[in-house]
């Protein structure tokens, strides 16, 4: 009975085995075409890249930016998005990036003035960072307007003047103008 019962055990293991290959193929044509849609995948526990360990020289001798873009990406991949600071320095000392101090806290304080400046980031109310493309719709901070209206957008495309120049006019005219005797009529007739 007992050889009846361990056949049976392999043979179900066999159809798991089967089962889950399929499936892994189905995700990978789903992930396929999430891609041509320019969307993340949509299922990354397939992605070979998210589940590869991390080296100790995965970002030994790049640039900061560059390190720090990777590490993001890699956690955006594995499900887990944003980091703080701390979280990325940790992993970035993993992966072999040589900071120019050796003190922690300057390093960190290095890292988050990096993080704060390039647009490339994207600072969340929580204090995370992610990548500034995850939030299409979020509103930019200062720094960013400020890098926006010296010609470059958050995004890195050339900023359109025209539409600062609308903005910027739409809102000195909110300061600036006594309301029209249209306007302040509409507004009697309401009662206000």
């Amino acid at each position: 009975m007992a050889d009846h019962v361990e056949r049976t055990i392999e043979t179900v293991l066999a159809q798991i085995s089967e089962l889950e290959r399929q499936a892994s193929e189905h995700k990978k044509t789903v992930n396929g075409l999430c891609q041509l849609l320019s969307r993340p995948p949509m299922f990354p526990d397939v992605d070979p890249s998210s589940r590869a360990p991390l080296r100790d020289d995965q970002f030994y001798g790049k640039p900061l930016a560059t390190a720090v873009q990777e590490v993001l990406e890699r956690r955006n991949l594995s499900g887990q998005g944003a980091a703080t600071v701390a979280e990325i320095y940790e992993v970035l000392v993993r992966g072999g990036f040589h900071f120019a101090t050796k003190n922690a806290e300057n390093a960190k304080r290095n890292l988050y003035a990096k993080l704060a400046k390039n647009p490339k980031f994207h600072k969340l109310p929580n204090g995370s960072y992610g990548l500034t493309e995850w939030y299409p719709h979020a509103r930019k901070s200062r720094d960013e307007h400020a890098a926006g209206s010296s010609g470059t957008e958050a995004n890195g495309s050339e900023a359109n003047g025209d539409d600062l120049e609308e903005e910027l006019a739409e809102a000195k005219m909110s300061f600036d103008t006594e309301p029209s005797e249209a306007e302040m009529a509409e507004t009697k007739r309401k009662g206000k």
